[in-house]
């Protein structure tokens, strides 16, 4: 298969410091945005491998942050922030032990030593080579199990990944601007599809992605207690 790559020459990959399969034979915590997580106790998984999805760095130290919206790094490192608690985002990107990963996007992230970069590939595609890159669907959390996998992680566990609102609230943390949650919610329904997509394709390759939200609307994967595994 060719892959197609988007990564500028003086970007920073994340091969530098976490190459292809680095975590094979080890379990992967995932933390998304969903409202379920709001009053998560982040200590029982803190020795585990994780990855957080773009504002979950301002809470949990996890071993890598991922996001694919240049305007998160807009909020966190420009100030460029319209709503919520600027100084306390900018204290902890800078304080953040972890690993923060952008998707590629040309002359964007390049004089940031914090960041490193993964390449784009083509949709339908299940990359294991992070020096090519993932296809990173429609959403973070999608973009981040791409990740996972790619580092070899298996199984792979879901947390926060709602797909749908909590009443009004959308996200654990304070949001996003001009976010609904009528909008988010149509938004979400969306995101859910990429995954359904794709799941059949993991289970074929032995992946296996388990849903640790109960109520969760995501149903492409097998669910279950978080308290059952740890």
């Amino acid at each position: 298969m060719k892959y197609t790559s988007t990564i500028d020459q003086q970007s920073r990959l994340i091969t530098e410091l976490f190459p292809s399969g680095c975590w094979v034979g080890q379990r992967c915590f995932i933390l998304g945005g969903g409202p379920s997580l709001e009053h998560f106790d982040f200590q029982c998984i803190q020795k585990e491998k994780t990855i957080g999805i773009n504002k979950s760095f301002i809470a949990h130290d996890t071993c890598i942050n991922y996001a694919m919206d240049p305007l998160l790094y807009n909020y966190s490192v420009l100030w460029d922030l319209p709503h919520g608690d600027p100084e306390n985002v900018r204290r902890r990107w800078i304080e953040y032990p972890g690993t923060f990963v952008f998707l590629a996007q040309k002359n964007t992230y390049q004089n940031d030593d914090k960041v490193y970069e993964v390449p784009k590939v083509g949709p339908k595609t299940i990359s294991f080579n992070l020096d090519v890159g993932i296809h990173p669907g429609n959403n973070s959390g999608f973009g981040s199990l791409m990740l996972a996998v790619a580092l070899g992680a298996n199984p792979i566990y879901l947390l926060g990944f709602d797909m749908k609102c909590k009443g009004e609230r959308t996200h654990w943390h304070d949001g996003y601007p001009k976010q609904s949650y009528v909008r988010a919610d149509r938004k979400l329904a969306r995101f859910a599809k990429e995954f359904d997509d794709f799941a059949p394709k993991l289970a074929e390759l032995e992946i296996e992605v388990v849903n640790l939200g109960e109520d969760s609307k995501l149903e492409c994967f097998r669910k279950q207690f978080i308290g059952d595994i740890l």
